[in-house]
């Protein structure tokens, strides 16, 4: 499948419509097996302090294009494994 690895990022141009309130937050599940001493390890930049968790309002937006079916931009990443990379003649390294 020619499919497989890839990612396709879309990007549509909307336009904004005023403002509405947030989405519900919702409660993840904990990661299985987490051990509570491996929740203390982390890294900081700065003195912590508080912000929204997610901001109490957002935008409401509506298409910029009224079919809204196309796309504005499109980014398409595909994995490839070394061994097939290697037989796709500019990625093979000078010898």
């Amino acid at each position: 499948n020619l499919d497989a690895g890839t990612i396709t990022l879309r990007i549509r141009r909307v336009r904004i419509d005023g403002a509405r309130d947030a989405n519900k937050m919702q409660q993840l599940p904990e990661p299985c097996g987490l051990q509570s001493d491996m929740t203390t390890d982390r890294i900081s930049y700065g003195e912590e302090r508080r912000t929204y968790e997610q901001y109490p309002q957002t935008w409401q937006v509506k298409p910029y294009d009224e079919s809204g079916k196309r796309a504005y931009v499109t980014f398409v990443f595909r994995y490839r494994s070394r061994g097939m990379s290697g037989t796709i003649w500019w990625l093979k390294s000078p010898d």
